[in-house]
């Protein structure tokens, strides 16, 4: 509830760190993600993440972020 959702930044923000918290994953693996590493399955949403060394994980995303991550792509522009 602390940030700011009325403008793009905030939720840009909480949505990377909704997906940080729901996944674990780095904050380097996080800042590089491409909106096409966000793609949905069945009834579920994933993301690849680019790991250390290269490495490539795909990973569920909880609802909630998948949410977050939603209504920032749209509000943004960046959704199809």
């Amino acid at each position: 509830d602390s940030i700011d959702i009325s403008n793009l930044i905030g939720q840009r923000d909480r949505a990377l760190i909704a997906l940080m918290l729901y996944t674990f994953a780095r904050v380097g693996a996080v800042v590089t993600l491409r909106v096409s590493d966000f793609q949905k399955s069945g009834d579920s949403w994933f993301v690849r993440l680019k790991e250390k060394g290269s490495k490539s994980r795909e990973i569920r995303v909880h609802d909630e972020a998948a949410q977050y991550i939603l209504t920032y792509l749209v509000n943004a522009g960046l959704s199809n």
